[in-house]
């Protein structure tokens, strides 16, 4: 079976192909061995599903992941929004523009709202 390359389009395979199928994916990024990221993990699937958008999870100690989502972000508004720690929430539109990020820990009910506004911006 053949593997998608790490990178595709300059976003983490697993982004660019959530992308392809959803116009709005939800990203959580973890550090391993959490327990809050677990469970931010957690709830932003939950979030994610409640708003019928797509979902990917990365592990912010994996340099082939960070790498190419840290250049997708160089250009955010803020040097906060730069910085991939873990656990953070970032809401992604259609073709790689970030809509919004939640540092620390984010609720089900506020990544439900948060992607479905970008849902309906996306329209």
């Amino acid at each position: 079976k053949a593997h998608p390359p790490a990178v595709i389009n300059g976003m983490p395979s697993a982004l660019a192909l959530a992308l392809r199928a959803h116009p709005v994916v939800v990203v959580s990024l973890y550090t391993p061995d959490s327990s809050v990221d677990s469970m931010a993990t957690a709830e932003a699937k939950h979030g994610a599903d409640a708003a019928h958008v797509g979902f990917v999870a990365f592990n912010v100690a994996d340099n082939k992941i960070v790498s190419p989502l840290s250049a997708l972000l160089t250009g955010a508004p803020t040097p906060a929004d730069r910085v991939l720690d873990g656990p953070a929430v970032l809401v992604f539109e259609r073709p790689n523009t970030l809509f919004v990020r939640f540092n620390g820990f984010a609720d089900r009910d506020t990544v439900a709202q948060a992607a479905a506004n970008a849902v309906t911006l996306a329209r």
